[in-house]
């Protein structure tokens, strides 16, 4: 069972989102709450596995709260679920160590799909929080000679992106990167293309070298 909490300051949409995600056999709705803060104190309260929170709120905004609790809780999972997709929003969201990026349109069932690959430990971004990630992420500067990046060390890989970067290196394929760890294509894809972004890298070899160099991989 996954709990989880809800975090927006629009009443009907926080009950219309409550009532879907408590239709799910697999989830557990503890508590919907209209802002960041009342967010922190139940997830002190209730230690909830995810928190689904809009980016703007009134008293305090997703991507501060997300910092504050990233501190106190490092293993609670945070998805953002918003309206607001601009290319910097998305890009401060990641930095603060948010775990999705989801905005308000998403399809029922990809939204189901995504609350439960981060409970497993995957990064989730629907397909516009992808692409701005790209364009900002994208124009960081990879220095070869040191093997580094300016945003590196800020976002380091995540247990699925791992997972993806050792089986790239073993010689799987997309399709049966997919198979091995119950994913669809388009999000191995997505995994796939938003590490090479993060590290101004442009195909899977030159991502493998770069992982086996830093010793991230064996």
């Amino acid at each position: 069972m996954i709990r989880i909490v809800i975090a927006d300051d629009q009443p009907m949409f926080c009950e219309m989102l409550a009532h879907s995600l408590d239709s799910n056999p697999s989830f557990e709705v503890l508590a919907s709450v209209s802002n960041a803060v009342e967010a922190l104190s139940h997830c002190e309260l209730e230690k909830p596995d995810i928190l689904v929170m809009d980016l703007r709120m009134n008293v305090c905004d997703g991507i501060e709260e997300t910092r504050r609790i990233k501190a106190q809780f490092p293993e609670m999972k945070i998805l953002i679920l918003t309206a607001c997709d601009h290319p910097n929003s998305v890009t401060e969201a990641v930095l603060a160590g948010i775990d999705g990026y989801m905005v308000k349109n998403a399809n029922i069932d990809n939204l189901h799909r995504a609350i439960i690959d981060i409970q497993k430990g995957l990064k989730v971004f629907d397909e516009s929080a992808l692409d701005a990630i790209v364009q900002n992420l994208g124009h960081n500067h990879y220095h070869p000679a040191t093997g580094t990046n300016d945003h590196v060390s800020s976002l380091p890989f995540s247990k699925g992106e791992l997972e993806i970067l050792t089986l790239i290196a073993a010689g799987s394929t997309t399709a049966q990167i997919a198979n091995q760890l119950h994913l669809s294509t388009g999000t191995v894809y997505n995994y796939i293309s938003m590490m090479m972004a993060r590290l101004g890298l442009k195909d899977r070899v030159h991502l493998v070298a770069w992982a086996l160099r830093q010793r991230i991989i064996a």
